[in-house]
């Protein structure tokens, strides 16, 4: 069967004239094909383009912002309604996208930051506010929805020494291909040499476009100059949902349990006393080795009881320690607390045997908290920092 169907193929040769079909096919390129396949390329874009301008007015129609309390409620679509909603508390930021087009007849799109998965179809942890809006306009629409946020802010130019990166970037992933096609179309593909001082100018326009602002408050970065995106972002915002973690990297390759067990204890009242700053709590507590190779792991417990004080942290850590630690030198530790949320909404449950001693317990550290918050995180030890802190001090005697 296979000897049969490869003797018909070699026999094609007879009925097909493939040279004349070549030729022909040179003949057009070397006439008008360019022309054509260009204008042919062209038209696909143009219908490329417009069927998306059609999917986003379909997708987009009937579009409704509305505040409601502490959510934001968007509703699109015409073939299909949609709602979304967005608690304000979870918002981190807000992007204003701009393309060359948009920016010509004064529209921009305005998109919010959040902390939580792909909502509405769009990338994740982003979601459209105003899919087109004029550019006067989106101001007092933020303003209303997210009063927070200032958009108006002067920008800072990026300093002189950036120049030269936004205009060689281009060159790199230019220069070969057209100085090949170049050399290729001699003479008339000479032309394809302005190119390269064309990406030159664009690369100087886009570091002319690029800026930056800081407040306490906010950041924003602005960069693009065909499609140009500002971003305003709360960096508080960003990690108050999140985590609140620490870590350091050890002065040396540390095997000593002791001294271990030192470190996950300040690390563990840094990580709470950025609790007790945001006022949050958490359940889960993670712990984070990277040994003397280079080697990471993470572990994590997660409690039932919302927890924010040090030695409870320290204790789900130690534990954490104490089981997953296999005796090598250990180069950084880091402690953190995931999925944190608001302290208001904790409630710990307290058993008969435990509700004494934690009344007790608790002006004692309120106690500790205030001290070391005024004469330093070192005003008062525990007995074991103590010990290690003399065991060090007689090493570096000995040395």
């Amino acid at each position: 069967m296979v000897a049969a169907l490869c003797g018909f193929l070699s026999q094609l040769g007879d009925f097909i004239p493939y040279e004349a079909l070549i030729r022909d096919l040179q003949s057009t390129w070397n006439g008008h094909g360019r022309l054509l396949i260009a204008l042919f390329i062209l038209s696909l874009l143009l219908a490329a383009y417009g069927v998306a301008i059609v999917q986003n007015m379909i997708r987009y129609a009937s579009f409704v912002v509305r505040k409601q309390e502490d959510t934001i409620v968007i509703a699109r679509g015409w073939l299909e309604r949609k709602a979304v909603s967005v608690p304000v508390d979870r918002v981190q930021g807000i992007v204003i996208h701009e393309n060359w087009l948009r920016r010509f007849f004064g529209y921009a799109s305005v998109s919010i930051i959040h902390a939580g998965g792909a909502l509405d179809g769009g990338p994740s942890g982003e979601v459209v506010l105003c899919p087109l809006v004029k550019k006067h306009r989106i101001v007092p629409i933020v303003q209303a929805c997210l009063p927070e946020y200032r958009l108006d802010v002067p920008f800072c130019p990026l300093p002189q020494r950036a120049k030269s990166r936004y205009m060689l970037r281009p060159l790199y992933w230019l220069t070969i291909p057209v100085g090949v096609a170049a050399y290729m179309e001699r003479p008339w593909g000479a032309g394809l040499l302005f190119v390269l001082p064309l990406a030159l100018w664009i690369g100087a326009r886009r570091y002319q476009a690029a800026g930056w602002a800081l407040s306490s408050k906010q950041l924003s970065l602005r960069n693009g100059w065909f499609r140009r995106t500002t971003a305003h972002v709360d960096p508080v915002a960003a990690e108050k949902r999140k985590s609140i973690g620490h870590s350091t990297t050890l002065p040396y390759d540390m095997d000593e349990e002791q001294n271990l067990l030192v470190v996950l204890r300040q690390l563990a009242e840094s990580v709470s006393a950025r609790m007790n700053e945001k006022r949050v709590v958490s359940r889960t507590v993670q712990l984070t080795i990277r040994y003397y190779d280079f080697q990471t792991i993470t572990r994590s417990q997660t409690g039932m009881d919302p927890l924010w004080d040090a030695e409870d942290i320290f204790s789900y850590a130690v534990r954490l320690f104490q089981k997953h630690w296999d005796g090598r030198p250990v180069r950084l530790l880091g402690v953190a607390a995931l999925h944190v949320f608001d302290r208001t909404g904790a409630v710990k449950q307290l058993d008969l045997f435990h509700y004494e001693k934690e009344v007790k317990m608790e002006p004692l550290w309120k106690t500790v908290e205030q001290l070391q918050a005024k004469f330093g995180a070192r005003a008062l030890q525990i007995g074991v920092e103590l010990l290690s802190s003399d065991r060090q001090t007689k090493e570096g005697e000995e040395r």
